[in-house]
């Protein structure tokens, strides 16, 4: 069981004690204003807590002190619920532990966290003694389980097939939900085992989540018969509007990645409990600089929100949509004792956070115990890539396209297009920085042997010389490189393997910047804002040595991803998502 969904019997008879005046709280708040996110009213009232829950909410009456009840004279100050974030991602370069200290001190007391990609980069045995610990963590922190990883899987590779679905379940309440679908097309086309598994999951939580961007009309309607129970994909208000009638969740977006309050500002300015906010993943940088929960809130408030109607958006209607609104969410008797303390409604900054009656941030700032981290290295799925030389990456120009080689073209952050590059030689292929055109490869995290797939990108705009190697490559996270130079290209892939993951960039035949991600290949153990400086300076770094893109380190990454289209990089070549097979791979003697 989690420990803060199973109170004991024995707190619960105290607990009750409390709430009638026969035993002393631990802690009485007087003088405060609570925002009751159930009506929308700002109440002045005095609550008290018994351990990890709220005892009593009284307008007036008699307290009962004890020796050790401890009063805290809140001299006016307005008591919300903590936040919410109902679609986080917490293994973006960070761990999740370091990501927790760092939210949860700016009010974010719990996360539903989609977790594909630590999943797969720390393998079955290291997620699920993650999760474990994860029931101790000091903020509220769930999970979802895997439906496709990868979401089109071109060598067969799924790592977490019906077995493991079933055993990350035995985690539930823990487990709440499926992952976000992002193959929602093979739900379309009746993919026997993602049905089985949707089925299962579905069955066990209740709850899936969906990734319908493109899904409209009959579409929509099936994956909803399907079961998913929210959307964080609406891009417009038709899409908004579409989903409610349907009957989902429908999650908003402000983050690093994708930022809608734009496009969908009508639905911010007037409350609906089906609505919910999410910033769908935050950098160590902007976290750093401006908060989590909280500068989301503050863009809303900029877009014309009302503060009540935020709040509730973020508060109650996503702990209703995971059925925790009997523990989480609101400020009553019996929920757990999880609230930020304001100066100002507009404000939504916490002075103060409290999660389980227990002071934890203070001024944007951790105050709460250690967090030891239950990993620290790879567990289950280790590098087993060395010695590779110039000549494992040779490639040879496809044959059978007329009007030139498909090639990754990058539109944005995410989205590529396709590009047809007509090159003037024949026989091996080479990267042709002058036209912008450089040589990517995926290679298997144990080795070429074990797959690696070659094609090319225009639009990344490194210059010559130049290579950049991860083993961030979302979403199975094998070691990606790309670059103009064999021999270069072959040390950066080395570089990553000896540090056990890890990001690389060479120029002039000399390591320019290396960042360390020991856990899993995917997460520095740095805090977060020393992460955040890193982030930051490779940013700088790969402008400087030509790239125009806002975030060239995140539009690498993405490359490997085979559910956004349009072309991407596998271990079996360039795949067309839009298509649904693989083109080619440019591997001399493939």
């Amino acid at each position: 069981m989690v420990p803060w969904l199973s109170e004991s019997l024995e707190s619960y008879r105290k607990r009750l004690e409390v709430s009638l005046g026969k035993r002393p709280p631990d802690r009485i708040f007087i003088r405060g204003k609570i925002l009751n996110v159930f009506t929308g009213e700002l109440l002045e009232r005095d609550f008290a807590t018994f351990r990890d829950r709220i005892a009593y909410v009284w307008e007036d009456g008699p307290h009962r002190v004890g020796k050790t009840t401890e009063q805290v004279d809140l001299k006016g100050k307005i008591v919300v619920p903590g936040y919410v974030d109902s679609h986080a991602h917490t293994d973006l370069f960070y761990t999740p532990w370091e990501f927790a200290r760092a939210v949860a001190a700016r009010g974010t007391t719990t996360v539903f966290s989609d977790s594909h990609d630590m999943a797969n980069a720390l393998g079955v045995t290291g997620f699920v003694k993650v999760l474990k610990w994860m029931k101790t963590f000091p903020m509220r922190f769930m999970s979802g389980v895997p439906l496709a990883s990868p979401p089109y899987p071109v060598e067969g590779e799924d790592l977490y097939d019906m077995e493991n679905v079933r055993r990350l379940l035995r985690l539930r309440p823990l487990v709440r939900s499926g992952s976000e679908l992002t193959p929602w097309v093979k739900v379309i086309n009746q993919d026997g085992m993602l049905l089985k598994k949707l089925h299962t999951v579905r069955k066990a939580t209740g709850h899936l989540e969906g990734h319908t961007v493109g899904a409209r009309g009959k579409k929509l309607a099936t994956l909803v018969s399907a079961g998913i129970t929210s959307c964080h994909e609406a891009l417009t208000v038709q899409d908004v509007k579409e989903r409610l009638r349907l009957g989902l969740y429908v999650m908003i977006r402000q983050g690093s990645i994708r930022r809608e309050f734009d496009a969908l500002a009508p639905f911010l300015k007037a409350y609906h409990p089906r609505i919910m906010l999410t910033p769908d993943g935050l950098f160590a940088d902007e976290i750093a600089q401006k908060g989590y929960m909280d500068a989301i809130m503050k863009e809303a408030l900029e877009h014309g929100a009302d503060p009540v109607s935020i709040i509730r958006m973020v508060t109650l209607n996503p702990a209703t949509y995971f059925g925790l609104d009997p523990h989480l969410g609101g400020i009553a008797p019996g929920r757990l004792a999880d609230f930020n303390i304001l100066e100002d409604l507009r404000n939504p900054t916490p002075v103060q956070v409290w999660i389980g009656g227990s002071l934890v941030g203070r001024e944007g700032k951790w105050v709460g115990p250690d967090i030891t981290p239950p990993v620290t290295s790879n567990v289950e799925r280790p590098f087993g890539v060395s010695g590779l030389r110039a000549k494992d990456f040779r490639a040879h120009y496809p044959d059978g396209f007329a009007t030139g080689i498909p090639v990754i073209d990058v539109i944005d952050k995410t989205v590529t297009g396709m590009y047809a590059w007509s090159p003037a030689g024949t026989g091996d292929s080479v990267a042709d920085p002058s036209e912008d055109i450089l040589k990517i490869a995926l290679i298997h995290r144990e080795g070429p042997q074990a797959g690696l797939g070659i094609g090319f990108v225009h639009g990344f705009g490194l210059n010559p010389g130049v290579q950049i190697a991860s083993s961030v490559a979302h979403e199975t996270h094998h070691i990606a490189v790309m670059g103009s130079d064999d021999g270069e290209m072959a040390e950066a892939v080395n570089e990553v393997a000896r540090m056990g993951g890890g990001v690389v960039v060479r120029s002039g035949g000399m390591t320019v910047y290396r960042l360390p991600l020991p856990v899993g290949g995917i997460m520095s153990l740095f805090p977060m804002d020393r992460l955040a400086d890193e982030l930051v300076s490779i940013r700088c770094i790969l402008k400087e040595l030509g790239t125009p893109l806002d975030d060239p380190l995140w539009t690498f990454v993405f490359l490997s991803f085979t559910s956004i289209l349009r072309l991407r990089i596998t271990l079996s070549g360039v795949y067309d998502v839009r298509e649904g097979r693989v083109l080619y791979n440019a591997r001399a003697g493939t």
